[in-house]
């Protein structure tokens, strides 16, 4: 397991530790891929690698206090996700994410990965070619919903840019609103810019994605709406952790703890399923549709709940 690689020794990991992990892989798969040649990544490989090490990480460290969930919905994207935080109000607050990966130019001769753009920032969906970015939006903002839309932006750059504290492969991971992108790097038809670079978001508006884990979860409603420019009519919801661990549209992932195999529920289970979250899915076919569910809370709560389960 890559992620175990960068997690301290000799100690339990945090939750805190598991996503800074994360960023540090990310950083450095990149860079494997991006400078030996012939190879490729996507965003969907990463977020999926992620999930995976994730959950196979539940079985040597079975109290870091969190929980993956797959959509039961059949259509959804790989690189789309939910990610809910459970903050020391009591509430959980939940990130709807898009993920982009950065590109860098093609060259022969080092030094290499210089710098780097998000061209697929500019993303139009289906034959109607609606924005990406506005399907995010339109969907966090939904009364039933109220969570923040962020871009989660996979990178490794050599060059040096100041840090601001942290070390620089946690920026294998950051993240950003989805509404300040819009306003500094938004198109006329409403869409974001395929210019958009590296430089541009970091450091500043662009943080790393364990900021939401390590210090945001002291944050309230008004400061998280502060934070990720949220306007005054996008709601956010706070809910309790049991609400969303109790959510009947999401399948939940467990691991044999001795095997380390990923158990699911059958594909007739979900067939049992299916009509109710068929409506659903009719009105979510051509927007944001994430695969996956990330719930972070402490460990106690998700292992009663997983006994229930």
């Amino acid at each position: 397991m890559s992620l175990d690689h960068y997690l301290p020794a000799g100690s339990y990991p945090t939750i805190c530790d598991l996503f800074k992990a994360g960023a540090d892989d990310t950083w450095n798969r990149i860079a494997f891929s991006r400078t030996t040649p012939r190879l490729k990544i996507h965003e969907t490989t990463i977020t999926q690698n992620l999930v995976y090490e994730m959950n196979l990480l539940q079985t040597k460290y079975p109290l870091l206090g969190f929980t993956l969930y797959e959509s039961r919905l059949e259509k959804t994207n790989g690189d789309d996700l939910e990610l809910c935080v459970l903050h020391d109000d009591g509430n959980t607050y939940t990130y709807a994410i898009q993920a982009k990966i950065i590109y860098h130019p093609s060259q022969k001769k080092p030094p290499f990965l210089q710098k780097g753009h998000y061209p697929q920032m500019k993303h139009y969906v289906g034959k109607k070619r609606k924005n990406q970015v506005e399907l995010l939006i339109n969907y966090a903002k939904r009364p039933a919903h109220g969570y923040v839309p962020l871009y989660l932006l996979y990178n490794c750059i050599y060059k040096s840019f100041r840090q601001m504290g942290y070390r620089k492969s946690a920026y294998g991971c950051t993240v950003v609103s989805a509404y300040y992108l819009k306003r500094k790097h938004g198109l006329a038809d409403g869409n974001l810019s395929d210019k958009v670079t590296f430089a541009n978001l970091h450091p500043g508006a662009a943080t790393p994605w364990e900021s939401l884990i390590c210090e945001l979860i002291s944050t309230d409603t008004a400061g998280l709406a502060t934070r990720f420019e949220l306007p005054p009519d996008h709601p956010l919801s706070k809910r309790p952790v049991t609400e969303i661990l109790s959510d009947p549209n999401w399948l939940l992932f467990t691991t044999d703890q001795e095997t380390g195999k990923i158990n699911v529920p059958s594909p007739a289970y979900r067939e049992e399923q299916i009509d109710k979250v068929m409506s659903k899915e009719k009105l979510n076919r051509q927007g944001f549709r994430p695969k996956f569910r990330i719930v972070i809370g402490t460990s106690t709560e998700f292992t009663d709940q997983n006994q229930i389960q």
